[in-house]
């Protein structure tokens, strides 16, 4: 039996992608801190990542039933949201520095807890590859 790595890190492929577009929305709104009349945005994270683990399930997929069918793939929608002001500036800025780094933390922590599961995914894969 063959070993199908697509399989293995197609959720982990998508959910770098979206963490790596809500680390850029991010900084982007860091570094927009001072700027006047900026709107601080950010991604949803959570349902974008139900949306995905909802559509990788094999029963929602659609088989191809001739050789000459696309190939088809669900790619979640991401949307970015402007972010509710907890205190707007007089100069019409939104972005709350303490809330954007906390946002940025909290992605790094999912990149890194996305790093491990690939990392524990091919080590589970040489384990079966070399038979133990």
């Amino acid at each position: 039996m063959a070993i199908n790595f697509k399989n293995a890190l197609d959720f982990t492929e998508q959910s770098l992608k979206l963490t790596a577009k809500r680390a850029q929305i991010l900084s982007n709104n860091i570094a927009n801190t001072d700027t006047p009349n900026f709107k601080s945005k950010d991604i949803d994270f959570q349902n974008i990542m139900k949306d995905i683990i909802e559509h990788s399930n094999k029963a929602h997929k659609l088989v191809p039933t001739n050789p000459r069918h696309l190939a088809t793939q669900k790619k979640p929608i991401v949307n970015e949201l402007y972010r509710t002001p907890t205190q707007p500036s007089v100069d019409g800025n939104t972005v709350d520095e303490q809330v954007e780094n906390s946002a940025y933390m909290e992605n790094t922590l999912h990149l890194q807890y996305i790093i491990q599961k690939v990392g524990g995914a091919f080590k589970g894969m040489m384990m079966a590859i070399k038979g133990k």
